[in-house]
């Protein structure tokens, strides 16, 4: 570790060399900075507004200094935690207040709150109808711009991930500490139609390749038209997106790229971050990380799969979307929505 003003600077190993400044009275970290690739600091300096470390034979200069980007708030109060892209807006999941919120693309709150019952965690938008997920173990279909119910789903324990095949819905449900379904709802009617036991089942799920994906015990595909399991693979990823034709689990400090038919290893793993969010598509070629812990979006180039540098946006983004020529971040901490220009984050606007 290293002393500057009012702060000090620690290297830390793991999935993710980082070399982080912590706060020197309080001790607490205020941020980090990933090193990409095999550079294992050995020594570290601060001054002229930078941070030299020492790797291997290369000296390396960090800058240090906070890097502010454009933004516009938009305070909606409580604990933003999920976003989706409707018909008639933006709408955000209010976890602390329990309600959903609707957002005219000017970042205007319009219409009444929409308390659809239970403890609302995730929202998703298809096809002119809001999908959301209850932490009292249901799924809901809504109309929008009402949010009046159409139906509501008990699915037998507490969903995990949500994801769309033409005319389902599929969850990843926990029931308890050792067991675990990948749900199908039929999104017409809200009608169970196959219930798969996967034993612990605790993630994500994601839709690529022909295949439904979660996580169990291990990685398991299932083809959505016989609701039967097709496949499996070693993989510890609490989060999975498809990216760029293949599977991405996103793990607490990388992403680790897969097959989407067999769930293979397939291309690098790219260490990033420390507690990551669900990808954001941000264009054909890149999409961006949030980092919960870190307060950052870290843009990822495509298909190579390049990490960019993170930009802080705020505390605990939990969810982010591409509106327009912007990016919309939930800031869980802070009860605001940050309205960013997407070319602050991509490198487009420097």
């Amino acid at each position: 570790g290293r002393v500057g003003a009012e702060a000090v600077w620690v290297t830390t190993l793991g999935r993710t060399t980082l070399v982080a400044r912590a706060d020197a009275a309080t001790g607490r970290r205020v941020r980090a900075h990933p090193l990409h690739g095999p550079r294992v600091p050995a020594a570290a300096a601060a001054g002229d507004g930078a941070l030299f470390a020492v790797s291997g034979d290369a000296l390396l200069r960090i800058d240090t200094r906070p890097r502010r980007v454009p933004g516009r708030d938009v305070r909606v109060g409580g604990e933003p935690r999920s976003l989706a892209l409707g018909r008639t807006g933006v709408w955000v999941v209010d976890r602390r207040n329990a309600r959903l919120l609707r957002l005219a693309r000017t970042g205007r709150v319009v219409g009444r709150p929409v308390r659809p019952g239970g403890r609302p965690l995730l929202v998703r938008g298809r096809a002119g109808a809001l999908y959301v997920v209850d932490g009292r173990g249901a799924l809901l279909r809504l109309r929008e711009p009402t949010g009046a119910r159409v139906w509501r789903t008990v699915l037998g324990g507490t969903p995990q991930g949500l994801a769309f095949t033409r005319g389902r819905a599929w969850v990843s449900v926990l029931r308890n500490a050792i067991e675990g379904s990948l749900v199908a709802v039929d999104l017409r009617s809200g009608r169970v139609l196959a219930r798969i036991p996967l034993g612990l089942g605790y993630g994500d799920v994601a839709v690529v390749g022909g295949r439904v994906w979660t996580q169990a015990e291990d990685l398991v595909g299932v083809d959505p038209r016989r609701a039967r399991l097709v496949a499996r693979a070693d993989l510890d990823s609490a989060l999975l997106h498809p990216l760029a034709g293949r599977l991405a689990g996103v793990g607490p400090g990388a992403i680790e790229m897969r097959d989407a038919r067999t769930g293979a290893p397939r291309g690098p793993v790219v260490a990033i971050g420390s507690s990551l969010r669900r990808p954001v598509p941000a264009g054909a070629r890149a999409v961006l990380v949030p980092d919960v812990e870190e307060g950052t979006l870290t843009p990822v180039s495509l298909p190579g799969l390049r990490a960019g540098t993170p930009t802080p946006v705020g505390a605990g983004p939990t969810d982010a979307l591409v509106v327009g020529g912007e990016v919309w971040v939930a800031l869980g901490g802070e009860g605001v929505i940050r309205r960013i220009p997407l070319a602050a984050l991509t490198g487009g606007g420097r």
